[in-house]
């Protein structure tokens, strides 16, 4: 295209900012070095995921994941403070991969050890567990959980 739209994309992205709207370019069939390369040095991150919205998102996926376990296996599943904080505390050491970051660290930390445990606790439905602790000093990762 001979940098045809150049001036035009430039010119959109800037405008679009203005009203906290930003440019994603797809570039399908073109590496990340290839899409760097020509894009140059007119790449700009505008906001870094904060502290207080990585707590939002990963209030949002443990919600997700109990209602999930309430509504497919019947398991009413609660995490203790603690477990919440020791979460959010390792969230928030992986913020700069955005919120695929944050979803990361809930399959670690959560989905994972959570699915041994009641898989062998062959809980399969009608239960109550509770997360009082997530230990993520050792991997795999493990959770202290209540039953009842």
């Amino acid at each position: 295209t001979d940098n045809r739209y150049e001036d035009t994309l430039i010119a959109l992205s800037r405008e679009g900012a203005n009203y906290g709207v930003y440019l994603v370019i797809a570039a399908g069939g073109f590496g990340m070095a290839e899409i760097q390369n020509r894009i140059g040095e007119n790449i700009v991150v505008f906001d870094f995921i904060r502290p207080d919205v990585a707590k939002e998102i990963l209030d949002a996926q443990v919600s997700k994941i109990i209602k999930n376990l309430a509504t497919e296996k019947r398991i009413n599943l609660s995490l203790s403070d603690a477990a919440m904080e020791t979460l959010l505390a390792k969230a928030n050491t992986n913020l700069a991969n955005g919120g695929r970051g944050i979803g990361n660290i809930v399959e670690s930390c959560l989905i994972n050890p959570l699915s041994r445990y009641l898989f062998d606790e062959g809980i399969m439905g009608d239960e109550t567990v509770t997360i009082t602790e997530i230990n993520v000093e050792d991997t795999p990762y493990s959770i202290v959980c209540t039953r009842g």
